[in-house]
């Protein structure tokens, strides 16, 4: 698949935009202009302009579907023009790993650090996330690392510093490694891998330019102590039937809009723009605040009826559930979330 450049996408949306607000909505050729900037490079104001953005982009990788569990954990789909490498390190105290994939042509364009979740590993990421898709079609060199004991140490655990090590070592080796020191690093997780993928963020905001967490677990006194050393992007995605991480909180655990006020508020954000995407099954909302500090960008991905799961995600049988809930196929968090990430890092 052929990307749209960002920066091309925006001079697009300006012209749409004059366009649109010009002509009566009858005569506004933003859907039938805009669709084709949805295909390779994903915009809430796209949406807004009336795209029809919705629903899973074509596959260009195989996938897990029809595999059995045991295989889709020990073998990343091949992908043509995909080059998978293992990598083994060893570094502060971990003795473990991590999955590179990067375009087989040309120099990645950016750093994706994927952090998985609970009782994964870096193999089960790739095939359930499409991670292929991202270096195919996105130009991304992406890391997964792999964590001892599967489990990423949450905030309370005696860990936590030791796994925050690891993901300094896991970056420093790849960004060496594949001579990506000066390229934007984009980090996300899910579940397990969201609260360290978020815990990293607020300790290590210079190392990276936006995260995105997605199911997000942070307990209240966590997001108080949250700071950001530097303004980064911020994009999160929550479904609101999720029932092992609530989306309107708990006692403990805060709320995602708690969450993504306070993180906006933060990077000192102003003003809001929203769009949806429709389905029958997970509509999705779209908000995010434009004008944070030094160009920065904060997005919340809210998907109804969405479970605890990363939306657009494979199944073996594919199914649009698994055993955590419903999961959209309206939005893809693997291609349109990285796309997202770029937006709120300014890029």
């Amino acid at each position: 698949m052929r990307r749209t450049p960002a920066v091309l996408v925006a001079c697009l949306l300006s012209g749409l935009s004059a366009i649109a607000t010009s002509l009566p909505a009858a005569a506004a050729p933003a859907a039938s202009l805009a669709g084709l900037a949805c295909d390779s490079f994903f915009d809430p104001l796209l949406v807004a302009l009336g795209a029809d953005c919705a629903g899973s982009r074509a596959r260009e990788c195989p996938t897990v579907e029809g595999w059995s569990a045991r295989a889709a954990a020990r073998q990343p789909v091949a992908c043509e023009g995909v080059v998978q490498e293992a990598q083994r390190l060893k570094a502060a105290q971990v003795d473990s790993g991590y999955l590179a994939l990067r375009p087989a042509r040309g120099r990645p364009s950016a750093v994706y650090l994927l952090l998985h979740w609970h009782e994964a590993n870096a193999v089960e990421a790739v095939n359930y996330l499409h991670l292929n898709e991202l270096a195919r079609s996105r130009g991304a060199l992406v890391i997964v690392p792999d964590v001892p004991g599967d489990t990423w140490a949450q905030y309370t655990d005696r860990n936590i510093g030791r796994h925050v090590a690891w993901v300094d070592a896991v970056l420093a080796d790849a960004q060496r490694r594949y001579g990506m020191g000066t390229k934007p690093v984009y980090l996300a997780g899910l579940s397990n891998g969201a609260s360290m993928a978020m815990h990293y963020a607020c300790s290590r905001a210079d190392r990276i330019d936006a995260v995105m967490p997605v199911a997000l677990p942070m307990h209240h006194d966590d997001l108080a102590a949250c700071r950001f050393s530097r303004p980064i992007g911020y994009v999160q995605v929550h479904g609101t039937r999720d029932y092992l991480v609530p989306y309107r909180g708990t006692p403990w655990m805060a709320g995602v809009e708690k969450i993504y006020g306070q993180v906006s508020q933060r990077l000192a954000c102003s003003g809001e723009r929203g769009a949806e995407l429709a389905s029958a099954r997970t509509p999705v909302q779209l908000r995010h605040a434009e004008r944070c500090a030094q160009g920065r960008g904060s997005y919340l991905v809210r998907v109804e009826d969405g479970g605890h799961t990363w939306p657009d995600m494979e199944t073996l049988s594919g199914s649009d559930r698994n055993p955590y809930g419903q999961i959209a196929r309206n939005f893809d968090a693997t291609l349109q979330g990285y796309d997202l990430l770029q937006l709120a890092a300014g890029r």
